[in-house]
């Protein structure tokens, strides 16, 4: 069954999605919301082929991992974001590399 591009496990993983941004809503910055914003992110680019959207989620994990002081999660948005941006093709992997060993975005 496909409905809208989806498939039911894809349905079902946005249904999930949905209810924890859901319960997160109205809660200060945390390192659940940073997860949920960067793991939302990662199956954008992964299952949905969508470069774009996976940037601005990343960049919001990113954000909130930040304001959350959780050092890991930043750097696992700063991956996904990597990722989004060699896919987009902003970037070549060697690049974001050489960047990253500079201490450059």
């Amino acid at each position: 069954m496909r409905l809208l591009g989806l498939s039911r496990r894809g349905l079902c993983r946005h249904g999930w999605l949905r209810r924890a941004r859901h319960l997160l809503d109205g809660l200060p910055p945390c390192s659940e919301r940073a997860w949920l914003e960067v793991r939302e992110g990662l199956l954008c680019l992964l299952e949905e082929g969508n470069p774009v959207r996976a940037l601005t989620l990343a960049a919001e994990g990113i954000h909130i991992a930040r304001e959350a002081g959780d050092f890991d999660l930043e750097m696992l948005g700063r991956d996904v974001q990597g990722l989004a941006l060699v896919a987009n093709g902003k970037y070549s992997s060697r690049r974001l590399i050489a960047n990253r060993e500079l201490g450059r975005q």
